[in-house]
């Protein structure tokens, strides 16, 4: 079991990056079942995660929470 916190970020930005950049990759999977604790930090990079590989369209983002219900 691992931590997701401040040690990770870097990393894990840098992978996420490379993958979006690169036109062969398809498709990644983050397997998160061994993290035990992950700081707040940490949560904003996941959630960059549509926009850095270009899923926006997939998931949609809103400003306010009645303007996602009304997509």
């Amino acid at each position: 079991m691992g931590d997701f916190d401040q040690d990770v970020l870097a990393p894990l930005a840098a992978a996420c990056e490379a993958a979006a950049g690169d036109g062969e990759v398809a498709k990644a999977v983050m397997d998160v079942s061994e993290v035990g604790f992950a700081d707040s930090a940490s949560l904003n990079e996941l959630l960059r995660l549509p926009e850095l590989t270009g899923a926006l369209g997939v998931f949609p983002v809103a400003d306010r929470v009645d303007a996602a219900r009304a997509r």
